[in-house]
C-alpha cells in the first residue's frame, strides 16, 4: 500500500499487476522524467489505443505512483518522484527477469524448428531479437550507409553481449566472424525477417512472426 502524507511508504511490493503493456508505460514514463507523456505518446510506445492508457495504469494512479495532471485540455502522465528510485529498481528487476525469458523461450523454439542447437551467434541474435519485443517494437532498426556496415553494427551488439557472457577477447573475434553466416541461416529457416531498406539506408531486423505469435501464446 502507498499511503498519503508524509509517511508514505516507498516500499514496492512483488505481487502488483505489471503486466507487458504496463511494464512498457511505465519505463517509458521513468524515462520522460520532470515532463512526463501525454496519453497519445504512451499509447504509441506501447502499441495501444489512447483510451487504454487510464484503465492500465489505474492501479498505479490509486496508489499514487502515477500522477496525472491536467495541463489546457491534455492529461500528463507523470510519476511520483517520490517513489521513483524505488520503482527504477523494480522495473530493472522485472524487466532483466522478462528479457531472460523471452530469450531463452525464443531459443528453445528455434532449435525445436531447427531440428538442432543454437549456435552461440545465433542465441544472441535470437535474444536480441526476442528483447525487441518487450519493448512494444518487435523491429531492430540499424541506420548504416550500406548493409555491409550495418552488419558491422550489429556486431559491436553483438560483442557486448559476448562481454557480459564472461568471454574472452580472442572468443569473441572468433565468435562475430559467424554473424554473416548464422543471421543468414535464421533467415533463410525463416526464423528472422532481414530487410535492406534503401530508402532509409536502414537493415530491419526481426523474428518471424509465426516465432513471435508463439511467444506470445508462451509469455
Amino acid at each position: 500500500m502507498f499511503p498519503t502524507g508524509s509517511h508514505m511508504d516507498t516500499t514496492i511490493t512483488p505481487g502488483r499487476p505489471r503486466g507487458r503493456k504496463v511494464i512498457i508505460l511505465l519505463d517509458h514514463l521513468l524515462a520522460s522524467g520532470e515532463k512526463g507523456a501525454t496519453a497519445a505518446e504512451l499509447a504509441h510506445v506501447a502499441g495501444i489505443a489512447s483510451k487504454q492508457v487510464y484503465p492500465l495504469l489505474r492501479w498505479w494512479i490509486e496508489k499514487r505512483v502515477v500522477i496525472v495532471e491536467k495541463v489546457g485540455w491534455l492529461n500528463i502522465y507523470k510519476l511520483n518522484t517520490r517513489i521513483k528510485r524505488a520503482l527504477e529498481k523494480l522495473l530493472r528487476i522485472i524487466l532483466r527477469s522478462r528479457e531472460a525469458r523471452v530469450a531463452s523461450l525464443a531459443q528453445r523454439l528455434a532449435e525445436h524448428k531447427l531440428l538442432r542447437r543454437l549456435s552461440p551467434v545465433e542465441k544472441e541474435i535470437l535474444a536480441l531479437l526476442a528483447e525487441r519485443i518487450l519493448s512494444g517494437s518487435p523491429y531492430l532498426r540499424i541506420h548504416a550507409e550500406n548493409p555491409r556496415q550495418a552488419l558491422d553494427i550489429l556486431k559491436v551488439k553483438l560483442e557486448s553481449r559476448f562481454r557480459a557472457l564472461g568471454l574472452n577477447p580472442n572468443e569473441i573475434s572468433a565468435l562475430l566472424l559467424e554473424t554473416d553466416e548464422a543471421l543468414n541461416e535464421l533467415n533463410e529457416a525463416g526464423l528472422v525477417y532481414m530487410a535492406w531498406d534503401t530508402r532509409n539506408h536502414t537493415l530491419i531486423l526481426r523474428l518471424d512472426k509465426s516465432l513471435e505469435e508463439e511467444l506470445h501464446q508462451l509469455l
